[in-house]
């Protein structure tokens, strides 16, 4: 594709400015890519890495760490290196997220979710689990969430 590591690396030597990055389906940005991307441009307040699919665990623990509550949304459906406990990682340490979109959800990381991130107005992600009325209670005060039994990118 026309974006990989050289092109991050040209963009993140400008990248003070920048504050909203979409990646979407860039499969030759590694994580040392996005790591480099994401250290130099501080300023990023929505992230799009959906299906990067090589995104580790660790590139994405470092996420939370370098935008922390400046992040407000995050999508990374397709990231399938990123697991729950990553999810509930980032929620802790970007308090401020308003829409996050990931494909599984436990039943556990949505209450993280809804505890962690008080002005949240949009959840999508699959889980397979039945609702519970304690969930039903917590995300009345979200104006949209789509939670499904299985997955549908449309």
């Amino acid at each position: 594709g026309l974006i990989n590591d050289v092109t991050i690396k040209a963009i993140s030597d400008h990248g003070e400015l920048l504050e909203n990055l979409n990646l979407d389906t860039c499969q030759s940005v590694s994580s040392t890519g996005l790591m480099n991307i994401i250290g130099s441009c501080p300023n990023i307040m929505e992230l799009n890495i959906r299906n990067m699919v090589d995104v580790s665990s660790e590139c994405f623990g470092n996420i939370a760490d370098f935008l922390g509550d400046q992040l407000l949304s995050i999508n990374c459906e397709g990231c399938y290196n990123i697991t729950q406990q990553d999810i509930q990682r980032l929620v802790s340490k970007c308090g401020n997220l308003e829409e996050i979109r990931f494909q599984t959800l436990t039943q556990e990381t949505v209450d993280v979710i809804i505890e962690s991130c008080p002005n949240l107005i949009y959840l999508k992600g699959v889980g397979e689990y039945e609702i519970d009325a304690k969930y039903e209670y917590k995300s009345s005060r979200i104006p949209y969430i789509m939670m499904s039994s299985e997955l549908n990118y449309n």
